[in-house]
């Protein structure tokens, strides 16, 4: 775990630079605009849910129905951007994913060979894709979040844990296979899988923290740059 712990300093230490953080202003506007939208679309889309909800005939139910929904109204619209988040910042991860590397890899691994480039629209697609089928996974998912309420950390380890798997081995696959073939890329993952989860969980808890998620695509993909060299590293001294 010592290259996971190594490459967060080494992301945490790429915020500051020049370069990385004029893409993380970017990335949080554009995050703050998606943030935005989502909740313009829970304000018109909500209202129209709740009030399809049939009248149970019990005048005080249904008065007490009316109030909860609308006190509460602004928590769920708040609990559905936090859970749909880190979808997002896939999406967010592939208009700046080719930015990060080159800028990471130049200043810590310019003795490394030079990665190849992926188009935009390519890399842009791919986020887009993973995006979608990691928010699906969650919703596949939701009864047993419902199901383990009653525990109050369930769903939290179950959320964060599907997180880390997905962050961490699509933003892993999406450096290494810059520079590795595809069969190359599936031996390191079946290697280093605790330390590439244990990479996901690292940008996952950083996904779940307002305002600190706005940092997170960017934190992601310099992250995942250097736990991939690190790996490589210690691939080849083993």
């Amino acid at each position: 775990m010592k290259s996971v712990f190594r490459a967060i300093a080494l992301a945490i230490e790429a915020l500051a630079t020049p370069g990385v953080r004029r893409l993380l202003i970017r990335s949080a506007l554009i995050g703050l605009a998606g943030i935005l939208i989502m909740l313009i679309v829970l304000a018109f889309g909500l209202p129209p849910l709740i009030a399809a909800i049939p009248d149970t005939g019990l005048d005080w139910l249904d008065r007490a129905i009316d109030w909860g929904t609308s006190i509460s109204l602004p928590v769920i619209a708040v609990l559905v951007v936090w859970w749909v988040f880190p979808a997002l910042m896939m999406a967010i991860t592939g208009i700046f994913v080719e930015e990060v590397i080159a800028a990471e890899e130049h200043r810590r691994w310019p003795h490394r060979p030079p990665s190849r480039r992926v188009s935009f629209i390519a890399e842009l697609g791919r986020a887009l894709r993973l995006g979608l089928v990691m928010l699906a996974t969650h919703l596949a998912l939701f009864p047993i979040y419902l199901l383990l309420l009653f525990t109050a950390v369930g769903p939290v380890i179950v959320y964060l844990s599907v997180n880390a798997w997905f962050l961490g081995r699509e933003f892993f696959e999406t450096v290494a296979l810059r520079h590795e073939t595809g069969e190359r890329v599936r031996h390191l993952e079946r290697r280093w899988r605790p330390a590439i989860f244990a990479g996901g969980l690292a940008v996952s808890l950083v996904g779940m923290l307002p305002p600190l998620n706005l940092l997170a695509p960017v934190f992601a993909a310099a992250l995942m740059t250097h736990l991939y060299h690190l790996l490589r590293e210690a691939e080849g001294a083993a």
